[in-house]
């Protein structure tokens, strides 16, 4: 009887032990999406919030990357997996609640390169971008009010990183 014990409990243990030295961690991040960090900055080159209400669209996409965003200092938005040049329209809403004004659309254009990023055959491939150019175009119906004042590419590779990529001046 003491045998089948004893062997009853070196199996179990051998079963544990080839339980737990046939887990592998995947090595996969957890957070494997790779968003453009775009901050705003004033004239000077400080970092500023934006203040009044902010929607952005990326074009061809259906919704809003962003949207009605109030006090913002940065905004992550995931660029595209297969353009070479994104286009996000900024839609300005100036004034306030009590005092509506009309809305501005201004138009940054982000040319990119895609760089598909294998880690191991148990975690899907992100995308990787590297930013090659950045303009803009400001709304033409407000010439004298721009959103946009200036655009500078900070950190052009795009990848699980938290840095600038672009610092808008507003």
């Amino acid at each position: 009887m003491m045998k089948k014990v004893r062997r009853l409990i070196m199996v179990a243990l051998a079963g544990i032990v080839c339980t737990l030295g046939g887990c592998d961690d995947t090595g996969c991040t957890l957070y494997n999406s790779t968003l453009c960090h775009i901050s705003f900055y004033s004239e000077l080159g400080l970092a500023t919030v934006l203040e009044d209400t902010l929607t952005v669209y990326a074009v061809g996409a259906e919704t809003p990357v962003y949207n009605m965003g109030v006090n913002l200092y940065t905004l992550k938005v995931q660029l595209s997996y297969y353009k070479d040049i994104d286009t996000l329209l900024y839609e300005h809403w100036m004034g306030t609640a009590d005092e509506p004004a009309p809305h501005q659309v201004d138009t940054l254009f982000i040319r990119k390169s895609d760089m598909p990023h294998f880690e191991s055959p148990d975690c899907g491939v992100a995308m990787f971008h590297e930013i090659e150019e950045v303009w803009w175009e400001n709304d033409s119906r407000f010439p004298e009010t721009p959103l946009f004042k200036g655009v500078f590419i900070y950190h052009p590779q795009v990848y699980y990183n938290s840095e600038d990529n672009i610092r808008l001046f507003i």
